[in-house]
């Protein structure tokens, strides 16, 4: 705002020396932040406050004034960029403008999605501490629309992992499916007829071949854990089936274990294991997984003898002298108030 020749509206960039023109690829994109341009501004319309004319009277409606101003101008060098640019041109050095000044509607027709756009699920589902999805990655190319409509490449949009949507996740990662946001396309989008909006999509998670299953009780989740050969989630009209991860099913707080799983990570899709002061909880989920990864262990054991002497060993009956040398019948029920046992002799 301060004094200067430049005419009103141009821009001045830290570490330049010349003013020029706002450019696409360039974009002014801080709003106004430590790191923005200077803009420069009529001094006739836009009143500055005395002494030290480094603020405007009414700071925050001018503010908004310069913002609509500065947005059609953005909008007038995007229409000329498009005229003039190729499509993979256009989208690469105008589409982050675009998107902060409010103009994401230009690409409705563009037949190219921007890079950075789509993600794509590389790791296993799960609740994190921050909800910034740590198993998701940039799809980092800009897509043809004709990929898009060839079907080769899967368009889904999914909200942050949740009770609703965490089997969906697993059903989106099965299918290799590119992942987008809600707000990241305008409405009237071509690729929006495309996508597949698994939240409104009826699901079903069911173990194939369900075995043997156990109450499970860490540091701070409770579950029911239920192995099987393996888990079949349908979303809408398609299934997929899942053999090496677990599944957590919220609707009756059961975690889906299928044969190939043994390491215990489900306790993620369970807890995200922040507490009430949103702190992150390791240690209580290096316990809880632990913990579950041995419960599916003896939930699988075919050696119920071995499985017993495992019991054994971590209860140390050894401690106890009336134990010792002593030999018992018991039998092992479906809860803790069924278990029973006779000495012998």
């Amino acid at each position: 705002m301060r004094g200067g020749t430049a005419p009103a509206g141009w821009v001045k960039r830290p570490g330049c020396r010349r003013h020029s023109r706002p450019h696409c690829e360039r974009e002014a994109s801080s709003r106004f932040n430590a790191n923005a341009a200077f803009v420069h501004l009529d001094p006739s319309v836009f009143h500055a406050r005395l002494p030290d004319r480094d603020r405007l009277m009414e700071q925050d409606a001018q503010l908004r004034r310069v913002e609509k101003i500065l947005a059609t101008l953005w909008r007038d060098r995007l229409l000329a960029a498009k005229r003039v640019a190729t499509p993979d041109m256009f989208v690469a050095r105008c589409f982050r403008a675009a998107r902060v000044w409010g103009h994401l509607d230009l690409f409705n027709d563009v037949p190219v999605l921007p890079e950075g756009v789509l993600r794509r699920v590389v790791g296993y589902p799960r609740r994190d501490e921050s909800g910034g999805r740590d198993f998701l990655q940039p799809f980092r190319r800009p897509l043809a629309r004709s990929a898009v409509e060839g079907g080769r490449l899967r368009l889904a949009c999914l909200s942050a992992f949740d009770d609703d949507t965490g089997p969906r996740w697993m059903y989106a990662r099965e299918r290799a499916m590119l992942v987008f946001d809600e707000w990241s396309l305008a409405r009237e989008h071509w690729a929006r007829g495309y996508v597949r909006m698994l939240e409104e999509e009826p699901l079903s998670v069911e173990a194939v071949n369900p075995g043997p299953q156990s109450a499970f009780a860490g540091r701070r989740i409770e579950a029911t854990v239920l192995a099987c050969e393996a888990v079949e989630i349908r979303v809408g009209d398609d299934s997929v089936v899942i053999r090496d991860d677990a599944v957590y099913r919220p609707g009756d707080n059961t975690i889906l274990v299928p044969e190939n799983e043994r390491s215990g990570q489900a306790v993620r899709q369970v807890s995200n294991y922040v507490d009430r002061n949103g702190d992150w909880c390791e240690a209580d989920e290096r316990a809880d997984a632990a913990a579950l990864a041995e419960a599916v262990t003896l939930l699988r054991s075919t050696n119920p003898a071995g499985a017993f002497l495992r019991l054994i060993a971590e209860a140390r009956p050894e401690r106890y002298p009336s134990l010792r040398g002593r030999r018992f019948t018991v039998e092992v029920g479906e809860t803790p108030h069924e278990h029973r046992v006779a000495a012998e002799g």
